[in-house]
């Protein structure tokens, strides 16, 4: 009985340790037909599907091989751009294993986890504002709403230093931070 994969004798490689090596070398062939699927494999005995699927199979231990083999296959099947490189031989199997989530991205994926950080960033920018004093003082330089609320900025000058130093505080400024209720434009101005 001629076996397709190589075996190893170290039980910590081992598929599942009450399994036998046939068993092993089904999962493994399985995993070959189902990368080559997602890479759209034409070569005649799946060389580049089988050549990722060993890269796991030598750097993965059991307890990882089939998550990794199916996050592979999924991440291929979305990404055009990454099957292709990885049939024309521009991404290596070896590279392939060890790309990071954000690599398996498309674009458009991209461009969608982009713009949620830059609405969750927001939300927590205006979570500052849920303390803020509704105002009709101020007016947007954007959308010219007089809906508004502000929040005292905090001078981290020292007042009492001032005090006793005799400085004065007829030069400074009290800031607030207005934000539009409407568009969410934030400025910063003097208190009116």
């Amino acid at each position: 009985f001629l076996h397709f994969f190589p075996r190893r004798e170290d039980a910590f490689f081992r598929m599942n340790d009450d399994t036998n090596a046939s068993d092993d070398d089904d999962i493994r062939a399985t995993s070959v037909v189902m990368l080559g699927d997602s890479i759209e494999d034409a070569t005649p005995l799946l060389d580049v599907a089988t050549s990722i699927e060993d890269a796991v199979y030598s750097q993965f231990p059991s307890s990882l091989y089939k998550q990794k083999i199916r996050f592979l296959v999924a991440n291929l099947q979305r990404n055009e751009l990454l099957r292709t490189k990885v049939r024309a031989g521009t991404i290596q199997a070896i590279d392939l294993i060890q790309m990071t989530d954000e690599e398996f991205m498309t674009d458009a994926m991209r461009v969608k986890i982009e713009s949620i950080r830059r609405r969750m960033d927001k939300r927590s920018e205006r979570a500052v504002f849920a303390d803020g004093i509704e105002s009709d003082s101020y007016i947007c330089k954007e959308c010219k709403n007089r809906k508004t609320k502000f929040i005292h900025l905090s001078d981290t000058r020292d007042v009492r230093k001032a005090e006793t130093w005799g400085g004065s505080s007829a030069d400074d400024e009290s800031k607030v931070m207005v934000v539009c209720m409407e568009c969410k434009h934030e400025w910063v101005c003097s208190i009116l």
